[in-house]
């Protein structure tokens, strides 16, 4: 698989398969060599035409190779960067589910590095600014790890102990979050609970919810 990915001749197709088996859809497996050569006010267009089989996350650790593979996909090619955080962003809105998965991967590091990046390079544009804003946010909605949130306070205050506003704008959005802990399950998936000192319902009763996803 290394080698694949380093390979500029090979590495589009095998990024697109890696992101079909993740999605269980190999329809989307041209969307890297599609995207590769348009120029960036274009890509937008060229992954919609892809946008109907981006679905469920069905292979988490194969977004995680994914997203690590981010700079030999890049090479030579800077929007491409643009373009894999946009694939990205669009998953998240797919389902919750999916918001939920790439939430968990540990990407919020990598993330908010590259959107600090982003405020003081010239060569970064406005677009990928924004789709990493974007992203950022819907990761965050999911809540953040201690370290998490330490670096982005910590990144809040410039050297000149100024505040940075957009991070501000990044914390304040974080702090709306609300969702609390819960599990996520697909068909055939089951939860099995099971207390041997209960000889019966509580007293209080218990609450179960369900969100059905047509």
């Amino acid at each position: 698989m290394r080698s694949l990915i380093s390979h500029e001749r090979t590495v589009d197709f095998t990024l697109g398969l890696l992101l079909s088996f993740a999605i269980h859809n190999f329809g989307a497996s041209d969307i890297f060599s599609s995207i590769r050569g348009a120029q960036e006010d274009r890509i937008e267009d060229v992954i919609g035409k892809f946008e109907s089989q981006l679905g469920m996350i069905r292979q988490p650790d194969a977004m995680r190779i994914l997203w690590n593979a981010i700079p030999q996909l890049a090479t030579g090619n800077a929007s491409m960067h643009y373009a894999v955080y946009k694939i990205f962003e669009l998953l998240s809105y797919v389902s919750h589910r999916n918001q939920a998965i790439l939430s968990s991967l540990d990407l919020v590091k990598s993330l908010f590095d590259r959107f600090c990046d982003a405020q003081g390079d010239l060569s970064i544009s406005e677009r990928e600014r924004h789709t990493l804003h974007k992203l950022l946010r819907r990761l965050l909605d999911m809540g953040a790890t201690t370290s998490e949130a330490r670096v982005i306070f910590q990144k809040a205050i410039r050297p000149d102990e100024t505040l940075d506003t957009e991070i501000l704008d990044v914390i304040r959005f974080g702090m709306k979050s609300h969702w609390v802990e819960h599990f996520s399950m697909e068909s055939p998936a089951a939860l099995l609970f099971s207390d041997d000192s209960m000889k019966g319902l509580p007293v209080s009763g218990f609450t179960f919810m369900v969100r059905h996803r047509c």
